[in-house]
Formats: C-alpha cells, structure tokens, sequence
C-alpha cells in the first residue's frame, strides 16, 4: 500500500515539475523587454511604430537610443523618461548625439557604390565630401560654382541625389536625366551653372533610392554635406571656409546656409 501511495505521489510531483516549467517559460517568453517596453511608450507618444532594430543599448546605463529616421533620441529602458538634444560624453568630451549620426550616415554612405554617384575627383585626395544636392536649390547651385576650387585642393566632391519636392515631381525628373546623360559630369555643371537640362529617362537609375538613403541620414535641406570623417554640415559654405574646416587651409569657417 505504501509503494503505490508512493508511486502515486511521484507521479504528481513530476506532473506539477513539468507543468511548473512550462507555465516558467512561457512566461519568459512573454515577459516585456525594454524594446517592447519602449515602443509601447513612444507609439502613445507619436503614434509612430518604431521597429526594434531601431531600439539599442546606449553608452548610459539603464537607457536605449531610438533612431527616429534621422535623429536620434534617448530613452529609459521602461519608456517612462525621454531626452531630447544633445548627450555629452564629459570624458571623452564629445556629443554622444552627434556621434551615433556621424556613425550611421557614414555607414548609410559606404553601402552606395561610388560609380552610383556623380564624382568630380582631384589628381590627389586628401579629403572627401559627399553632397546630398537638388537641382533646383540655389545654394546647390552656389556651391558648385566653387567645385573647380575644392577639386584644386584636394577635394573629392562626390554627388547624391535629394529632390526636396520628392519622388516623380520636376526635381527628380532633371535629376533622372543628368543621370542618364552620357557626359554627367558636363550634365550637372550644365544644369547647376546654365540652367540647361535635356529631358532624358533610363531604368534602373539610383535616384530614389538616394533620395531614400538621405532620409534615413537626416537631411532636412539641400546642399547636406558628409565629410569622410562623418561630420555633417548642414548647408552651403564658401570653398574657402569649407576647405578651412576640411583642414587643407587656415581660414575662419563661415555660417552654413541651406534650403
């Protein structure tokens, strides 16, 4: 009788073992994470769904970086407390904000094959700028006056395209035909310096997917320059100022102008 009592109560405790286990994975299986936690809080604050890939550890303890598409937020790994503006590293005394931007365009960047771009290249380089540019934006038109200059130095400029009206609007179609001309170097000085633009069309062509690509760097105004060591200039420069914060001249750096 003892034996089979016995019996009877093992079966049950593993029974209850199993069950104990199971219900304990499930469980942790459920259980919120600081993603989820976090894209719970910022849908009820923007109504945006962010994607979790967008959700990473940052250097502070306890809080997450949040790429908004093109800027970068801060945030506690419950949801509770946003930052906004600049976080500063007061060791290494830089922007932890402008850091992780630098970063990402530079990566974005990398992944576009230079023979994608329009390039206007010296016979050295000692630095490089790739410009987010706009046909139709008289600051792009002011600073590729100054090409011939930057290029004299040293500079290789390097051309994305960033129709501000967007996809299948005026800009894009003339930045679909310097594209596709045969000469596009001669292409864009044409369009930028006489306003003359021959209407042409070729599939495939890279100007929505860089119109694309700006967006996820954050330009919000044309010309957007990223230099090859991530530092983004929001506008136009003189070429003598640019070449001075590009470190190939000594010259004061002038205010950055955009549309």
């Amino acid at each position: 009788m003892n034996i089979k009592l016995n019996k009877i109560i093992n079966m049950l405790l593993l029974l209850a073992s199993s069950a104990l286990l199971a219900h304990t994975a499930q469980a942790q299986e459920t259980a919120a994470t600081p993603q989820s936690e976090i894209t719970t809080a910022m849908f009820e604050l923007t109504g945006q769904n962010i994607a979790a890939d967008n959700i990473t550890e940052s250097p502070m303890q306890g809080v997450y970086q949040v790429d908004l598409g093109g800027r970068i937020v801060f945030v506690s790994k419950v949801g509770e407390h946003l930052l906004l503006g600049d976080v500063f590293d007061t060791q290494r005394r830089v922007s932890l904000s402008e850091e992780i931007k630098q970063t990402k365009a530079l990566s974005i960047i990398d992944d576009i094959q230079e023979s994608e771009m329009i390039v206007f290249e010296p016979e050295e380089t000692k630095r490089t700028i790739t410009v987010y540019t706009d046909v139709d934006c008289p600051y792009c038109r002011k600073l590729h006056k100054e090409v011939p200059t930057l290029v004299e130095n040293g500079v290789k400029v390097r051309y994305l395209w960033f129709p501000r009206s967007g996809v299948n609007t005026p800009s894009y179609d003339k930045a679909v035909s310097i594209w596709c001309a045969e000469d596009q170097q001669t292409a864009m000085d044409d369009a930028k310096l006489n306003n003359k633009i021959v209407d042409m069309s070729c599939n495939p062509n890279p100007v929505a997917s860089q119109y694309a690509s700006g967006q996820l760097v954050g330009v919000r105004g044309t010309p957007t320059i990223v230099v090859d060591d991530g530092t983004i200039i929001g506008g136009y420069l003189p070429a003598k100022s640019l070449l001075a914060d590009l470190g190939l001249i000594s010259e004061p750096i002038a205010k950055a102008a955009t549309q």
